[in-house]
């Protein structure tokens, strides 16, 4: 199993018209949580077209890059939930009894948790 990395994002707040026509790098994870909030990991510029929008370094999040095969694996065997067909897509729920986002998309795939629980998805995964 790979290790476990941090990630270095940003979060945006802003409204949800504002999040539909904002631009992101190229390549940039991009996790819709809410209408008015996102997650966005990876480099590169962020536009927001809102005056009033929130845009902030958040760096608490470490993930467990994986295959769609081992995450659907992981999710078969420490959960008690499973993925629906649609890709890519963003799932929250409980991995390995800890509160995770399983994003699944071919080998961009990735289990994420808040950064202090890195370790603890490691062993319990392990």
């Amino acid at each position: 199993m790979p290790a476990v990395e941090n990630l270095q994002g940003h979060r945006v707040v802003a409204s949800p018209s504002a999040i539909e026509a904002a631009a992101f790098a190229e390549g940039a994870l991009v996790f819709r949580i809410a209408p008015d909030d996102v997650l966005v990991f990876g480099d590169g510029p962020i536009e927001i077209p809102d005056e009033f929008a929130i845009v902030e370094p958040d760096n608490g999040w470490s993930a467990l890059g994986v295959t769609e095969a081992q995450a659907e694996d992981i999710l078969a065997r420490h959960a008690s939930w499973k993925a629906p067909d649609d890709r890519p897509i963003l799932l929250q729920g409980m991995v390995a009894g800890l509160a995770a986002k399983v994003y699944l998309d071919g080998p961009r795939s990735k289990i994420i948790v808040a950064a202090p629980f890195a370790a603890e998805l490691e062993d319990r995964l392990s």
